[in-house]
């Protein structure tokens, strides 16, 4: 199951990215997946809450947005979103293209609660 391996390093770029920050708590964290990275939701959510037990990601809520894939046009060079096949060009209407983009899995955003200044 390379969702494990996936949502572990999403753990790591997280909580770098929340390094020094004054965090209380941690209430989403959005994932962007690719149709075609073969990761699967159900596997990637089984991973981030196994491994958020115990870290400042415990209680957040996990949000997968499905993201279509990137294609050029060889017709037109025109680039477009896809979701399924068979792919036509919108503009062109042509069905010569290669496939730019699409197997990525990457952090959106990630929502949290500061904690207050003590005086």
């Amino acid at each position: 199951m390379h969702e494990m391996s996936l949502m572990s390093g999403m753990f790591e770029i997280a909580a770098d990215a929340l390094n020094g920050l004054p965090v209380k708590k941690v209430n989403t964290i959005t994932l962007s997946v690719g149709v075609l990275s073969n990761a699967l939701p159900d596997a990637l959510e089984y991973a981030f809450y196994a491994l958020a037990e115990n870290t400042i990601f415990e209680c957040a809520k996990l949000i997968i947005i499905k993201a279509g894939f990137t294609v050029k046009c060889y017709e037109c060079g025109s680039e477009f979103s896809a979701y399924e096949f068979p792919i036509i060009c919108p503009t062109c209407l042509k069905a010569s293209y290669a496939i730019v983009g699409g197997d990525e899995v990457y952090i959106e955003s990630i929502d949290y609660e500061e904690e207050k200044c003590q005086e």
